[in-house]
């Protein structure tokens, strides 16, 4: 048998924080259906959010600007 450890799930106030927004406009978008971390309805109607998917989702949202691809080439 394996054992794992859980990480603690982010709420809507954390995830507001981490992006420098206010938690209403991250609850906004999520409900208005915008592209946001994948989240978890817990049974208590909570949202919480896994730091990976987080992680995961700011990573395919990086852009690179024109400049730093010239630079880079």
């Amino acid at each position: 048998m394996t054992t794992s450890t859980l990480t603690p799930l982010l709420s809507t106030k954390d995830l507001a924080s981490l992006l420098g927004l206010k938690t209403n406009t991250v609850e906004r978008l999520r409900c208005q259906g915008h592209d946001l971390p994948r989240h978890v309805k817990l049974p208590s109607g909570a949202i919480r959010y896994d730091p990976k998917d987080v992680q995961d989702w700011l990573d395919k949202n990086k852009h690179q600007t024109a400049a730093s691809q010239l630079a880079a080439a």
